[in-house]
């Protein structure tokens, strides 16, 4: 039952406004998320949109969190009821909606998490359930109490609609796509003001509709900023960048 305190912690955090600090990763290796378990990250996010990732490796990945205590979110692929579905039956804290853009989109995609897919998650006997020991009417309450929803607005579109997608019921997060959308809209990073005003949009939407903030952000001296601006869910990296910048910087130690 920690586990469970532990998810349920995490959801609470995060809609509490409390700074929650976390990795995107693509490495599947159960050992991964045992070795990040050990880390100050609050969280990580199981890139499954990007990465080349089976359900039983999403499976035995998230079963290792959850024995760690490390909350894990799942991005799915975009607009996939099945993997929604599968992540909540394993045992994920939440998924994370990519490419949103438009109202009836999220509506569609969160409504489908906190009902649909949590009814299929108990009659399939998943792991969340206790493998259906776990009683219907507590395994639903526990998910309502515990899953996380992320809404992810990485496209123009999207960021034109954040007025009403921010509005959406049943989402704990709004998160910013830095990186997609600075592209997307022809910039190549996120600082470039075509990209910052359309981000600080998003974010003005979201503080409007009291709804938490996220931000893909790899530069330290900016979290400021984007506090100020409401954000206090932070993806720091990645765990390719993570592995390749700490051995190159051990490396630079040892040749100097």
């Amino acid at each position: 039952m920690e586990r469970n305190s532990n998810r349920h912690a995490f959801r609470e955090a995060l809609r509490g406004g409390r700074k929650v600090i976390g990795l995107f990763v693509r490495l599947m290796q159960p050992e991964v998320a045992e070795l990040l378990s050990g880390t100050q990250l609050d969280f990580v996010i199981l890139d499954v949109e990007h990465g080349t990732f089976g359900r039983s490796d999403v499976s035995r990945f998230v079963n290792v969190a959850r024995l760690k205590q490390l909350p894990i979110l799942v991005r799915v692929p975009a607009d996939s009821l099945d993997w929604i579905q599968h992540a909540i039956a394993v045992g994920a804290t939440g998924v994370v909606l990519p490419h949103v853009n438009s109202k009836e989109a999220l509506e569609r995609l969160a409504g489908f998490a906190r009902t649909r897919a949590i009814e299929r998650a108990y009659a399939g006997m998943g792991r969340a359930s206790a493998y259906r020991t776990m009683a219907w009417p507590e395994f639903s309450r526990q998910c309502s109490q515990e899953l996380v929803i992320v809404a992810q607005i990485d496209e123009p579109d999207g960021a034109a609609a954040a007025g009403e997608i921010a509005d959406v019921e049943g989402v704990d997060c709004l998160f910013l796509g830095s990186v997609g959308l600075a592209l997307a809209l022809g910039a190549c990073s996120a600082s470039d003001p075509v990209a910052s005003e359309a981000l600080e949009t998003i974010c003005r939407h979201g503080k409007h509709a009291q709804r938490r903030l996220g931000i893909h952000l790899m530069d330290h001296t900016q979290a400021a900023r984007w506090s100020e601006r409401g954000v206090n869910l932070y993806v720091i990296g990645n765990d390719y960048d993570s592995l390749v910048g700490g051995v190159n910087s051990q490396a630079r130690r040892f040749l100097a």
